[in-house]
């Protein structure tokens, strides 16, 4: 059932943000993104019933917190990887936003005031090598690509914000259920705002392929994915379990070079293979570092 689990989430996760871009023919990307938060909250608010624990109170520092990681991760950070991916292949959009993996726990060792892993930059250095080496192509080839990186760059650093407020969550030992749950209601009205001249766009929902689109990535990327994540981390740890983000970028690739005409060069092949190396010696620092 683990290796189930495991392979589910590569792949939800690895082409979720090539199913954001099938959205981008029928609305703009704020409002598929406001659609897909509106559904993955009735998600977690069923999710929140059924499982009859009690509501716990908590502070207004705290709901603070969760109303940054909310506003961070579900709308900025999603905003930003929604526009990239509708300016650039799918694939280069999940190879920017995996290095967070390694820009979350360098930024939390800054925030900390620790040294920083010199093994940890390493990993940081060759993915970001591989990186390089996969935009390059794309950076050639047109502006509108480069502002697809800016974007996703800067989703990327967002979310990484996000995960500061996820981790002092962790820390108050905030449930995950409750944190997204609250996170949503923070997240939600925001997007409103955002989508205020947009409402026409409601009518695209009787199109059963962008309905899909939005139901798949509401209920199984954000949902169900993250269910099987959560109980990865409780089998079988979550340094085993965050093994898969390095295989992200694989599967994001094969789907721009098989559905959206994605050039596969050298540079994006020795680009693919050096982000994975790095993000694999910044695991594996972390192997050592809880052992």
């Amino acid at each position: 059932m683990n290796y189930f689990m495991f392979v589910f989430c590569v792949l939800v996760w690895g082409s979720s943000y090539w199913f954001a871009k099938l959205q981008v023919h029928f609305a703009p990307p704020e409002f598929s993104l406001m659609m897909r938060l509106i559904i993955a909250l009735i998600f977690f608010f069923f999710i929140r019933v059924i499982s009859h624990k009690p509501q716990k109170s908590y502070s207004m520092s705290q709901y603070a917190n969760i109303g940054v990681f909310g506003v961070c991760n579900f709308t900025l950070g999603y905003l930003f990887l929604y526009l990239a991916t509708s300016l650039m292949s799918s694939g280069l959009v999940i190879v920017i936003f995996s290095f967070k993996s390694i820009l979350t726990p360098v930024l939390l060792t800054m925030k900390n005031k620790e040294k920083i892993n010199t093994q940890l930059m390493y990993g940081a250095a060759v993915a970001m090598v591989g990186i390089i080496l996969l935009t390059h192509d794309s950076l050639l080839a047109s502006k509108t690509s480069l502002l697809g990186i800016l974007y996703a760059v800067i989703g990327t650093f967002i979310t990484s914000i996000g995960d500061l407020c996820s981790a002092k969550n962790a820390r108050d030992k905030i449930s995950p259920v409750s944190a997204n749950l609250i996170g949503l209601c923070f997240a939600i009205p925001v997007m409103i705002i955002l989508n205020i001249n947009n409402s026409h766009y409601v009518v695209q929902l009787v199109n059963a392929y962008y309905l899909g689109t939005v139901l798949y990535l509401g209920i199984i990327a954000s949902g169900v994915a993250w269910l099987f994540y959560l109980l990865l981390i409780k089998n079988i740890g979550a340094v085993r379990a965050s093994y898969m983000v390095a295989i992200f970028p694989c599967v994001g690739c094969l789907m721009s070079v098989f559905f959206e005409n994605m050039h596969f060069s050298i540079n994006i092949a020795v680009g693919l293979c050096l982000e994975v190396v790095g993000l694999l010696v910044a695991f594996k620092r972390k192997v050592h570092k809880h052992t």
